[in-house]
């Protein structure tokens, strides 16, 4: 069994997120979704995993960030790539949007 807390020593129900899911059947990899993923937000939390038996453990502390952040994207311009466009917002077309040269 598996759980998201927002403590790494007890379960905390951690707000704004859901019920952690397994990818399918056989996987061991975990996803881990916002609630609301229209939201700009920082998620700190930690998963504990429970065996069959009794025995757990508290992974963590793991980090989503939903949305646009400073720090999440940074790009230099290089003179030999040159391009020319409109300012698009996020979730606008993208179509004829930028010739390059």
């Amino acid at each position: 069994m598996i759980e998201v807390s927002s403590s790494g020593a007890t379960v905390q129900s951690h707000s704004g997120l859901g019920y952690p899911s397994y990818v399918s059947d056989t996987s061991t990899t975990i996803i881990v979704k916002p609630q609301d993923s229209s939201l700009h937000q920082q998620y700190d939390f930690h998963i504990k995993s429970s065996a069959y038996g009794g025995s757990t453990q508290f992974f963590g502390t793991y980090e989503l960030l939903v949305g646009c952040f400073t720090a999440s994207v940074t790009y230099t311009d290089n003179a030999a790539f040159t391009s020319t466009g409109v300012a698009k917002l996020v979730g606008d077309s993208v179509d004829s949007v930028y010739t390059f040269s």
